[in-house]
């Protein structure tokens, strides 16, 4: 079993988030957190998750991953992936592993710099995809009591996570999107 990271460590060394603290108080970070699959969670930075588009118009792309849903035109002047986390996290989750098309209810649009393979760091430029989602994300307050280990018979969380909390007594990764959106070109 992994030794659980430190919200705080993270966010500050990642400078995702701003913490706040008051006096005799944990220190709090805000998350927005979606539900990819009944009862499985995932949490993002509110600096990542920049916006909410209802009823995405997205097409298919012949050839793409399994995990991608298609392209979207976002402020009619970026063209960004629109991705489905739950087939990227769990692979055989829905019908023994083939592949249904169903238009997501909503696409969470996110900021990311990618990320090298080689450095692990982080270019200068941001990028934008995003999630298809079927249900509105939350905001959320997280502080270290809440923080557990990752999932580590999942090895697509451990890489794009860094790391995770307990939700309704559920374990949620924190997912960096810079190691999500990076990951999903380089696989």
């Amino acid at each position: 079993m992994q030794t659980p990271t430190f919200l705080s460590d993270k966010l500050r060394s990642s400078g995702a988030g701003r913490l706040r603290r008051q006096a005799g108080q944990s220190e709090k970070a805000s998350a927005r957190i979606v539900e990819y699959l009944p009862g499985k969670y995932l949490a993002l930075s509110v600096f990542a998750a920049l916006e909410i588009v209802e009823k995405p118009e997205f097409f298919f792309v012949p050839g793409a991953a399994d995990y991608a849903l298609g392209m979207m035109l976002w402020h009619e002047e970026h063209w960004i992936p629109l991705l489905d986390f739950a087939k990227m996290a769990e692979p055989m989750a829905d019908l023994n592993g083939k592949r249904v098309l169903v238009p997501p209810a909503y696409a969470l649009v996110c900021a990311y710099r990618a990320v090298g393979e080689e450095t692990g760091s982080a270019s200068a430029s941001i990028s934008y995809g995003a999630l298809g989602l079927n249900a509105l994300p939350k905001t959320i307050a997280v502080d270290n009591g809440m923080g557990c280990a990752l999932d580590s018979e999942n090895s697509f969380l451990e890489k794009v996570s860094i790391s995770a909390f307990l939700y309704q007594g559920v374990p949620v990764p924190i997912v960096d999107s810079g190691r999500l959106f990076s990951r999903c070109y380089s696989s």
